[in-house]
């Protein structure tokens, strides 16, 4: 998406939404970006080489102090931001919540049980 978006002349802002938990073992999270123990390249070429099982048993350490591999890729996206920020504006935006859309692509619409939204189901189940 970077490299697409450096081909954009027109481009007013590159806006990347991480999470609030991205560097969830510091006490206080400043408006930097945090570098991150792997290179994301290094970690996408393991990807295609390793196989899966193996991936599987190693990826606790791998992704440690992060809790799941979502917030480790998160971090990990957000190290490649500083390179491409002298050829595109760039904003990173860190939600503690992501909630479904106000209206697009559809009112409601949401691809994930995971946060409020998996909470409110079961309270709807029950």
């Amino acid at each position: 998406m970077l490299d697409l978006a450096q081909q954009m002349i027109k481009l007013e802002a590159f806006v990347y939404i991480s999470t609030a938990y991205c560097n969830c073992e510091k006490n206080t999270v400043e408006e930097k970006i945090y570098p991150s123990k792997h290179d994301p390249y290094d970690v996408i070429n393991l990807t295609r080489w390793m196989e899966p099982k193996l991936l599987e048993i190693i990826t606790p350490k791998l992704i440690y102090p992060s809790p799941n591999t979502y917030i480790y890729t998160k971090r990990l996206a957000e190290t490649l931001l500083p390179n491409y920020s002298t050829k595109v504006p760039i904003i990173v935006a860190r939600p503690s919540i992501v909630v479904p859309s106000f209206k697009e692509p559809l009112p409601g619409w949401n691809d994930s049980f995971n946060g409020p939204i998996g909470f409110l189901l079961l309270e709807v189940k029950a």
